[in-house]
């Protein structure tokens, strides 16, 4: 599964648990876009 398969608005944590990888640390009101944007960051090092 990708975060394209789930959309843009998913919820992430499903995909990537925050207790797995540690790295969705920032509150969702700080900005999802900017989560999603920091998700695919990582995933792409990954």
């Amino acid at each position: 599964m990708t975060l394209a398969d789930v959309g843009s608005r998913a919820d992430v944590h499903q995909v990537v648990p925050e207790s797995s990888h540690g790295f969705l640390d920032r509150p969702r009101t700080a900005g999802f876009d900017d989560g999603i944007e920091h998700a695919v960051r990582w995933l792409e090092r990954w």
